[in-house]
Order: structure tokens, then sequence, then C-alpha cells
């Protein structure tokens, strides 16, 4: 009988918790600052999750990092493209590129709360670091949608983007800076204003005068910041050079050469490298953050799609969507340590808080590979995931999409 009772007071206290967590998850509040692309995304209800984006069957796969089990899935938008965390870690945010839809999802029952109506064709997004504001990239459209996050509705489209990618939000999350791959320049967005503040080119005028007759453009990617919020890293396809832009003014102090078609940067957790694949050459070009310089150029892999880091940053972790593998490359010693093949067509991978393991997300076999960083070996296969896994978002994680 005691047994019984005791059984039944822990089920009403696990009931009340998790009625109180609803409860609270569908207030959004503020947090500490968090990013969609290349920052550590929050914590709160979406602890240990990591969310898989599958853009064939048009919902997302929930694991459990701690288990590698499929836990929960929703249903999102049409062909969606990336997911993102909100700053309280309550909120999963989805773009839906084929039905210009952001979904909106509450943790943790992963209960959909609404579809907002956004421009044409999202794809990439970031959430402002109080939570009240979503920003999403409609790369067919040339616009900004900016959605409260209280209201649950598109409050403004800013207009005069051409093929916006990423967006990424400055330390301060007083300006956002959105990447055109359509152009040569990068657009500061005023948040407070919620305007358009400016734009500029974030390619050498040596090179912009090269490219003046040129109609074809591999344009901007990303702006990514360093870890300590100084300096933003603009890779520009055509020319072949990164732009280093002073956060501060918001001009570009200095032109770095990289190989052909370099594709974006990604910095090591300390701040002490940005590295960036250079699609055109296959090698991945090793920038010294402090020096501002290239320190040496490793051997990449065909249409790589992302880098993701160890703990420490001397590991890097190349995948190779062409040729299903995910390369490490050794930072200190600067050589090729290991190719670990994964599953087909692996398109961007998600690192978890500690480090200790990449989740690559394998598109071509519907699966999601788990690669533990300190063996160098693949230590788990998560199988029907969904149709088309594109993305993964972790909680905490350095989280990207392509």
């Amino acid at each position: 009988m005691k047994c019984l009772k005791a059984a039944f007071q822990r089920g009403v206290t696990f009931f009340l918790i998790t009625a109180w967590a609803i409860f609270l998850g569908s207030f959004p509040v503020s947090a500490p600052p968090a990013s969609a692309d290349g920052l550590h995304s929050p914590h709160g209800a979406s602890t240990g999750l990591a969310f898989v984006v599958n853009r064939d069957s048009n919902d997302v796969a929930v694991i459990d990092t701690r288990t590698r089990e499929i836990v929960g899935r929703f249903s999102v938008g049409e062909s969606p493209h990336m997911a993102a965390i909100s700053p309280d870690g309550r909120f999963v945010y989805t773009t839906g590129r084929e039905d210009d839809t952001l979904t909106v999802t509450r943790l943790p029952d992963f209960h959909v709360v609404t579809k907002v109506r956004v421009g044409r064709g999202p794809e990439h997004l970031d959430v402002a670091p109080d939570g009240q504001r979503v920003y999403v990239a409609n790369f067919e459209g040339g616009t900004l949608s900016i959605v409260d996050a209280r209201e649950l509705r598109e409050t403004r489209r800013l207009a005069g983007f051409r093929h916006p990618h990423n967006i990424t939000i400055s330390e301060t999350g007083h300006r956002a800076y959105v990447a055109n791959l359509g152009s040569d320049q990068v657009h500061v967005v005023d948040m407070l204003k919620q305007t358009v503040a400016h734009a500029f080119d974030a390619a050498s005028p040596i090179r912009l005068a090269s490219l003046e007759h040129s109609t074809d453009r591999h344009g901007i990617v990303n702006v990514t910041l360093t870890p300590d919020g100084r300096f933003g890293y603009a890779a520009h396809g055509d020319g072949g050079e990164v732009a280093v832009i002073d956060v501060t003014t918001d001009r570009v102090i200095k032109y770095i050469k990289t190989g052909r078609n370099p594709w974006r940067a990604f910095a090591t957790p300390h701040g002490k490298r940005m590295l960036v694949p250079n699609l055109g050459d296959r090698t991945v070009s090793v920038i010294d953050a402090e020096k501002q310089k290239v320190t040496a150029v490793l051997p990449g892999l065909r249409d790589m799609t992302g880098i993701n880091l160890g703990t420490d940053g001397r590991l890097a972790f190349v995948i190779g969507r062409a040729e299903n593998t995910v390369r490490v490359l050794d930072l200190e010693a600067n050589r090729v340590v290991k190719d670990i093949r994964v599953g087909r067509s692996p398109e961007t991978a998600s690192t978890t808080p500690d480090g200790r393991y990449v989740y690559v997300a394998a598109s071509g076999s519907n699966e999601v590979w788990v690669i533990d960083t300190r063996r160098l070996a693949v230590v788990s296969v998560i199988s029907g995931v969904g149709r088309h896994p594109w993305a993964v978002a972790i909680s905490g994680g350095a989280n990207y999409c392509h």
C-alpha cells in the first residue's frame, strides 16, 4: 500500500512539473544572447536535444543526445531549410521554403503553435538575443521578414536585398548582418529601428572591377563573427578573398586572399583561428585571427558544406558532401589526421556543447551519423530520422546551415 501511495505521489509530482513547464513554455522571456548560425544556441527546455530538419518529409525529428534515440517528431512547412532555438530554449523556429512559412514549435511537448506567413522562399533565420523577434531571410523574394515572437506575426518586411542568405546578429544585439548570395554586398539592419541602416561592398575594389561585367555571382554566404564579437569575416566567392569587418564601425579594414570560391568562415571555439573552405580548389585556408593572415592551406574535399570543431579548437572536422566523408584536420600540426566515412551526401552537422560529438545529417541515406571527436570514429548511426535530413541544430551546440 505504501509503495502504491509513493508511486501515486511521484506520478502527481511529475504531472505538475510537466504541466508547469508547458505553461511556462507558452511565454517567450529574455535570456542570454544566442545565434542560429555559428554561435552557441541556448539550453532551457531544449537541453540535450538535437533537431533534425527533414527537407522532403516536411518535419523535424528530435533526438535525445544522451541516448541517441528519436524521442519526438513534429510537422513544419514545406521543404524546411533550417531551425533555430529561442534564447530561452522553449521554442524552435523552422523555415518552410516552398510554402513561405515560419513554423513555431513549443518545447518540451513539441506542440506546433502556429505557422507565420513570411516572404517568398525563406531559408535562413536568426533570433534576437532577447527572444522577442525572429529575423527570416526570404531568399527568393529578396526581403527580410521581422516576426514578433510574442504576437506571432510578421510586423515588418524589409526590401532591397539580393538573394539574402545567412543572418548574423552582433554581440550587442543592435545590428544584424545579412549576406547576399546574389551580390557583393552585406546589408546592416538596425535592430532597434527595424530598418536597413546601410549596405557595403565586401569585396576589394580591384576584385569588383574585374567582375564588373559578370552576371553570375557566388556572392557573400555569411558574415561570421569572431567569438569576442569584434570582427566579422565575409568570404567573397567570386573574388577569392575574405573581408574583415570592424563591427564597431561596420567598415572593411582588410582583405585576405584565400583559395578559389571560398564558401564561408568558421571560427574555432577560442577565436584563435578562422577556417575557410575553398570550393574551387578543394582547400581549407587557416587564418590567424590575431594577425589576420593566412598561416596554412590544408587539403580539403570536394563540395565542402561545413566545418565543425572540437572543444579545444585543435581538430577541425570538414564535411565533404561529394565524397561522403568527414576529414579531420590537425590545426596545430597543419596536417590531415584521418578521413571518416559517413552516410550518403552529408549536408551539415552540429557539435554537442561539450565538443565531444559531431552529429552529421546524411541526406542521401536518411540518417544522422555521430562522430566521437576524441576517438575519431563513428559511434552511432541513427536511421529513420526522416526524408532528406538537411540541417541539425543542437541545444547548446555550435549550429550553422549551408
